[in-house]
């Protein structure tokens, strides 16, 4: 046997693992997974799949998940990225991959969220919400505009005609195309279909704005906000606009979000950079 494959072993047996069934379990939690044997695994798959084959002809569904998991891991560091895609959807592994991007997602790193969801979409290509989050990582999350486009356009081509999913997808082509006057369309569309859809709001007023359209953009931003009022940000937006137009008390909208969140550090600058008699009280 390859002197890899021993160390592969060795490693299983110091996890007081059995080298067997257990090892879908080592494989798939990543315990002892290193650049090391990362590349044993990319070198010597076949080995790999037979030490896995206990775990594929249990019967307990678990194991045979766990296995299906683990050659996923084995089949994508040997470079065969459809049979990985294939190991992960007999694991029903999309759930697992969408909360593996949350969580990624959470700790700020967003390149291994974009790993994530990309196999969660592979997995599942009509789920959604996956696109959104995806389309969010690539952008505003790294600055990666034409991937964030290419994502929603995906989107928008699997949502249904005339749903609210479609229009937010779409929405979003148009703002990053700065096509303001179809992107405000489409916003507007989504936040008529779907009662508080803060987000479409949001983005509507953002459009809006970029139209030098004042009144129509502090009107989806009050939406916005009695959608989500624990969304300090949006305060902030308001206070902007209201700065902006001349059309309200951008002071008023920047106290809010302090109350809101008094660690909101935008709305405490802003609050601060505005004349005396606007900051008071």
């Amino acid at each position: 046997m390859k002197l890899a494959v021993v160390a592969l072993l060795l490693a299983v047996s110091a996890a007081g693992l059995p080298a067997g069934r257990n090892l879908a379990s080592l494989i798939a939690n990543r315990a002892i997974f290193g650049p090391h044997l990362s590349g044993v695994i990319a070198r010597h798959p076949s080995y790999v799949k037979f030490l896995l084959q206990p775990a594929l002809s249990a019967t307990d569904p678990r194991s045979v998940a766990r296995a299906h998991l683990a050659l996923g891991f084995v089949r994508e560091s040997a470079g065969a990225r459809e049979q990985a895609i294939e190991e992960w959807r007999l694991a029903n592994a999309q759930p697992l991959w969408e909360q593996m991007g949350r969580l990624a997602m959470g700790r700020h790193d967003l390149t291994g969220s974009i790993a994530f969801y990309q196999r969660a979409i592979a997995i599942g290509p009509s789920k959604l919400d996956n696109y959104f989050s995806l389309a969010w990582l690539y952008w505003p999350g790294l600055g990666r505009v034409q991937d964030a486009l290419e994502t929603y356009e995906r989107a928008a081509t699997i949502a249904r005609v005339d749903s609210v999913e479609r229009d937010m997808a779409e929405g979003y082509v148009f703002r990053l195309r700065q096509n303001w006057p179809e992107a405000l369309r489409s916003f507007e569309r989504a936040a008529t279909a779907k009662s508080g859809n803060a987000d479409a709001h949001r983005q509507a007023a953002l459009a809006a704005v970029r139209l030098g359209e004042f009144p129509i953009a502090i009107a989806h931003l009050k939406e916005a906000i009695a959608a989500t009022p624990e969304d300090s940000a949006l305060y902030v937006e308001l206070g902007d606009v209201y700065g902006t137009s001349g059309q309200g008390d951008a002071g008023a909208a920047y106290r809010q979000a302090l109350q809101v969140n008094p660690d909101n550090g935008a709305a405490r600058q802003k609050l601060a950079s505005l004349p005396p008699r606007e900051r008071r009280e």
